[in-house]
Protein backbone atom coordinates (compact mmCIF):
# COMPACT_ATOMS: atom_id res chain seq x y z
CA UNK A 1 0.00 0.00 0.00
CA UNK A 2 2.36 2.31 0.56
CA UNK A 3 4.41 2.15 -2.72
CA UNK A 4 1.79 4.52 -4.07
CA UNK A 5 2.94 7.38 -1.68
CA UNK A 6 6.04 9.41 -2.13
CA UNK A 7 9.27 8.92 0.15
CA UNK A 8 8.86 12.17 2.14
CA UNK A 9 5.29 11.87 3.32
CA UNK A 10 3.26 14.71 5.25
CA UNK A 11 1.19 14.34 8.23
CA UNK A 12 -2.48 14.50 6.23
CA UNK A 13 -0.63 10.93 4.66
CA UNK A 14 -0.07 9.83 7.83
CA UNK A 15 -3.90 10.44 8.97
CA UNK A 16 -5.05 9.10 5.79
CA UNK A 17 -3.07 5.67 6.00
CA UNK A 18 -3.25 5.45 9.66
CA UNK A 19 -7.17 5.90 9.64
CA UNK A 20 -6.85 8.73 12.24
CA UNK A 21 -8.08 11.78 12.69
CA UNK A 22 -5.29 15.05 12.34
CA UNK A 23 -5.45 15.74 16.04
CA UNK A 24 -4.00 12.57 16.93
CA UNK A 25 -1.53 12.39 13.99
CA UNK A 26 -0.16 15.63 15.16
CA UNK A 27 -0.15 14.30 18.73
CA UNK A 28 1.86 11.52 17.28
CA UNK A 29 4.89 13.53 16.11
CA UNK A 30 4.56 16.63 19.15
CA UNK A 31 5.01 13.22 21.47
CA UNK A 32 7.99 11.53 18.90
CA UNK A 33 6.61 8.36 18.58
CA UNK A 34 7.23 8.73 14.84
CA UNK A 35 10.82 10.43 13.84
CA UNK A 36 10.25 13.90 12.21
CA UNK A 37 11.37 16.57 11.00
CA UNK A 38 10.31 20.45 11.00
CA UNK A 39 11.04 23.01 8.44
CA UNK A 40 9.64 26.29 9.52
CA UNK A 41 5.97 25.25 10.65
CA UNK A 42 5.90 22.33 8.23
CA UNK A 43 6.07 18.73 9.48
CA UNK A 44 7.77 15.83 7.16
CA UNK A 45 8.57 12.09 8.02
CA UNK A 46 10.14 9.28 5.62
CA UNK A 47 8.12 6.15 5.12
CA UNK A 48 10.91 4.51 6.59
CA UNK A 49 9.65 6.33 9.61
CA UNK A 50 6.10 4.96 9.70
CA UNK A 51 7.23 1.42 9.06
CA UNK A 52 9.46 1.28 12.34
CA UNK A 53 6.38 2.79 13.81
CA UNK A 54 4.21 -0.04 12.61
CA UNK A 55 6.48 -2.15 13.55
CA UNK A 56 6.74 -1.27 17.19
CA UNK A 57 3.02 -1.33 17.33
Amino acid sequence: MLEYYPDVLKPRDLSVILRISMKQTYSLLHTGEIEHRKIGRKYFFCKTSLIKFLANT
